[in-house]
């Protein structure tokens, strides 16, 4: 593992704290036909049919459920509705039931348990033949027109906060139209809250390639002439997969990139289609490199241009953060475009994920060489595969341990990172693997065991003293594993054996962890599956 990617793992193992989440769901008529929802009985049994009804999921993470947009909403005569939130077990919750007035809705209406700068009963009291100005209102539970029978039908007068969370679950919103004579819409509906210990849609990734001489034999490319036909022969040239989750090229970097004579360089970037990107050209200068650069596109501390003319000598250009570097009128700029080599910003670069991109350096002077240890290219991407078996079992944190993989799902590149959040600070646990999938919950455990040995058998555990974790301070622990040797449990015929994964492949992760909240002690995170290609 390079150090690379063992501080991607480490910027990955990160929970923010508490954030907020909305969530919205189509909207429709109200009713969806005519003017009244039918075989219900007011106040104990709901109708059963011709109701406004529209689902939505609750985000990954969601703590809370602490408020219902209603937008747009329209209906003459607010006496005529409930409007009842249904949690995915399927119980009903009232969030405004039957304002009793002749007053009608026409706006965007926000509802929350208490406290808010508007409340309903006024206007169920003595609204007449007015429109009921949009705002955040209290919940409502019913007055003049009566409440709803607590409980009845499956639905009740519950405060928002003691409605149940379920983070990836389905909700559902019913609008009942108990009379005849009035109709509306809703444009949509949504509900937000307070999300904890989030996992990130975006996560940064570095992807590795090898290095070697600046040029490969000699001292200077051959078969090129500078600044409109890139040289044919002698340049260094190397290759790395992007992962297939990649989204953004942030940075190009050139670890241990050394060479006499600055000016003789020019650093290409090629993407897939074959185009190449100058990252570096010509640095005019007798100055050397001879460190540690990352290329971005701009805003770095650093320009080269500082360097460009006035540098003399055998100093060596210092490491750190460059902007991208066309060239000045000293050497000259490559000419755009010539040879299908553009002078293309980082963040125009073409993503392709799971693509081979090529790193060529070409040298245009003799008498000069250097050598590159590796280079990488860096930026945001999405997760690896999906999760399941969730939400796992409370701990002590009060928190369901969660698990997610980030890289990539492409074999070759051999770019997966696992990662945890959301477990108590300061226990250990370590990651498990499996081909195949269960929900075992082992009596010695508080949690649900969801991994199985599919048709191989084989189950992996990362519990070497170089695996184990300890949950940071924020909840956090990570591993970046190596596909071609996962540590298989067990002993086989010839002692401990590691399997390597192959492209079709579908292998789960989980991991267990010390849990002091529980009975006996150890808990299970959720799970997460990978197809890989």
């Amino acid at each position: 593992m390079t150090v690379s990617r063992i501080l991607i793992a480490l910027a990955l193992a990160t929970t923010a704290a508490a954030q907020t989440y909305s969530v919205t769901g189509p909207g429709g008529l109200v009713p969806p036909n005519g003017s009244m929802s039918t075989g219900g009985t007011y106040p104990d049994l709901i109708p059963t049919d011709n109701f406004f009804s529209s689902t939505l999921v609750l985000p990954d993470g969601a703590s809370t459920i602490d408020s219902v947009k209603l937008t747009g909403l329209s209906h003459t005569y607010a006496g005529d509705l409930t409007i009842v939130l249904y949690d995915p077990s399927g119980v009903g919750h009232v969030v405004v039931n039957r304002v009793c007035s002749s007053c009608d809705y026409d706006g965007d209406f926000e509802i929350v348990e208490s406290g808010a700068p508007n409340v309903f009963d006024p206007i169920d009291a003595g609204c007449v033949g007015m429109m009921i100005p949009s705002g955040v209102y209290d919940q409502f539970f019913g007055a003049n027109c009566g409440q709803w029978t607590d409980g009845s039908d499956g639905v009740f007068n519950t405060p928002m906060s003691g409605i149940p969370v379920v983070d990836g679950g389905t909700y559902e919103l019913r609008i009942f139209d108990w009379l005849g004579g009035d109709m509306g819409s809703l444009v949509e509906w949504g509900l937000c809250g307070q999300v904890s210990c989030p996992i990130p849609a975006t996560t940064p990734f570095a992807a590795d390639g090898p290095g070697g001489l600046v040029p490969p034999i000699g001292t200077a490319s051959a078969g090129g002439t500078y600044p409109t036909l890139t040289p044919t022969g002698n340049f260094f040239s190397s290759t790395l997969v992007l992962p297939t989750t990649a989204e953004t090229i942030d940075a190009v970097k050139l670890n241990d990139f050394g060479h006499t004579w600055a000016s003789d360089v020019t650093v290409v970037l090629y993407a897939p289609d074959g185009t190449g990107h100058v990252l570096i050209n010509r640095v005019c200068t007798s100055c050397n490199f001879g460190a540690d650069y990352e290329i971005v596109e701009s805003g770095a501390p650093n320009t080269f241009d500082a360097f460009d003319t006035i540098c003399v000598g055998d100093t060596v250009i210092d490491g750190g953060v460059y902007d991208q570097f066309f060239g000045l009128a000293s050497c000259g700029s490559w000419t755009d475009g010539s040879d299908n080599v553009f002078n293309t910003p980082l963040s125009a670069v073409p993503v392709t994920p799971g693509g081979t991109y090529e790193l060529r350096i070409f040298d245009w002077g003799g008498g000069d060489a250097g050598a590159l240890a590796g280079w990488e290219l860096c930026g945001t991407g999405g997760l690896v595969g999906t999760s399941y078996c969730g939400p796992a079992v409370p701990n002590a944190a009060g928190e369901s341990g969660k698990i997610y993989a980030a890289g990539s799902a492409l074999v070759l590149a051999n770019d997966v990172c696992l990662n945890v959040i959301c477990l108590p600070p300061g226990e250990f646990g370590f990651f498990l693997a499996g081909p195949g999938t269960g929900t075992f919950a082992p009596p010695a455990s508080c949690g649900v065991f969801c991994l199985g040995g599919g048709d191989t058998g084989l189950l992996g555990r990362f519990n070497a003293p170089n695996q184990v974790f300890v949950v940071a301070p924020d909840g956090t622990g990570s591993l970046c594993i190596d596909l071609t040797a996962i540590p298989i449990a067990g002993v086989g015929p010839d002692g401990p054996f590691t399997y390597a994964i192959q492209p079709g492949d579908t292998w789960n992760f989980q991991s267990w962890y010390r849990d002091s909240g529980c009975p006996v002690n150890n808990n299970f995170t959720d799970a997460v599956t990978v197809l890989f290609e």
